[in-house]
């Protein structure tokens, strides 16, 4: 017999879900974009439509959509930022945290195991070349690309800009 194994990544397959916002009066003609959206960006966009983004300044992590909901050629944002976490038995959470671009995805697999005195080396990387590979299928981190610093650092970046950083994980 064969085994299910269910666990989360932070492939395409699974985190790809399309947006659609309907208003056939602000946009009477269907369109697409390609432009990248978190559902952290739901709630500043759905303030700004609806004309309250004021009253909610600095509360929002994500970002307004806006202005790719009225022109879908805008170039949106640079990346989003997955993150999840899988504190199942309280002492080695599963620790998730992935930077996607248009061309590139990069995701770092944690666990509270994880530790300085290894360098780190016990996490797991990944790193994908969207546009070689669209499928995800070679992973391309640990071959010394700077790509992967590029994201490294951004990935960073974020974390520390969104307060998703795991209290363990080394600054």
């Amino acid at each position: 017999a064969y085994g299910v194994e269910k666990f989360v990544n932070a492939y395409g397959q699974c985190t790809h879900v399309p947006l659609v916002f309907s208003n056939p009066v602000a946009w009477p003609q269907g369109q697409t974009t390609e432009a990248l959206a978190s559902t952290v960006d739901l709630a500043p966009t759905l303030a700004s439509l609806l004309g309250v983004a004021g009253d909610f300044a600095g509360r929002f992590v994500g970002q307004d959509l806006s202005d790719v909901l009225d022109d879908p050629s805008a170039p949106g944002q640079d990346y989003v930022h997955f993150t999840y976490d899988d504190i199942n038995d309280q002492t080695n959470p599963s620790v998730i945290r992935t930077i996607r671009s248009k061309d590139w995805v990069y995701s770092v697999y944690l666990q509270s195991v994880t530790s300085a005195g290894s360098g780190w080396s016990d996490a797991d990387w990944e790193m994908y070349d969207l546009t070689a590979d669209p499928g995800e299928n070679r992973n391309i981190a640990g071959l010394g690309l700077a790509q992967q610093t590029v994201l490294d650092d951004a990935l960073q970046t974020l974390m520390t800009a969104a307060g998703t950083a795991p209290a363990w994980y080394p600054a």
